[in-house]
């Protein structure tokens, strides 16, 4: 066999390990959107609107979609919200046992914790748990110009299990401070 056939046959099987070792949590988040509000400055004057047309609207839903992958050597995660996404993967600030899970690639940014969690694409989203697994969201494009309140019933354990693995991942692998 000559090495680049050795060399291919190796790339294959490390990444055939990484799949076979990886672990899937894959839920939604599904908000109603209970109030919006876009404004806009034109010759002086401001107006304001409740929808946008082709955009949704008070009353419709609001999904987030998030995909964490455990792998051998770290993880990755990857939230999208209404076709915006952020994916992460082992990019995160020294941890700090019992504080949010930070990460920032370029502009993009998430934060993760038991009762808050936030990301930055498109726009920017942010939720607080107020009771339960019941969660408030206000979520503003990068213009400003558009705010939105969200109310998240029932938002599934899968956010915990997701939390709880990325933490343990952190205590298990600490970044030590430069």
């Amino acid at each position: 066999m000559n090495n680049l056939t050795k060399y291919l046959i190796s790339f294959a099987l490390l990444c055939l390990s990484n799949v076979a070792i990886s672990e899937e949590i894959e839920f939604s988040i599904n908000c109603e959107i209970l109030d919006q509000v876009i404004l806009e400055a034109a010759d002086g004057k401001s107006k304001r609107y409740s929808s946008i047309e082709g955009k949704e609207k008070v009353g419709d839903n609001y999904r987030v979609k998030f995909k964490y992958m455990g792998l051998s050597q770290g993880y990755h995660l990857s939230i999208e919200s209404e076709g915006d996404m952020s994916s992460m993967g082992n990019l995160h600030a020294p941890f700090v046992p019992n504080s949010a899970v930070v990460f920032r690639n370029g502009s993009e940014k998430v934060a993760l914790s038991e009762d808050n969690f936030s990301f930055k694409n498109n726009d920017n989203f942010s939720a607080r748990r107020y009771y339960k697994n019941d969660w408030s969201a206000l979520v503003t494009d990068t213009g400003g110009s558009r705010i939105m309140a969200l109310n998240c019933m029932s938002v599934s354990a899968a956010y915990d299990q997701m939390l709880q693995k990325m933490l343990n991942y952190h205590k298990a692998n600490p970044i030590k401070p430069k």
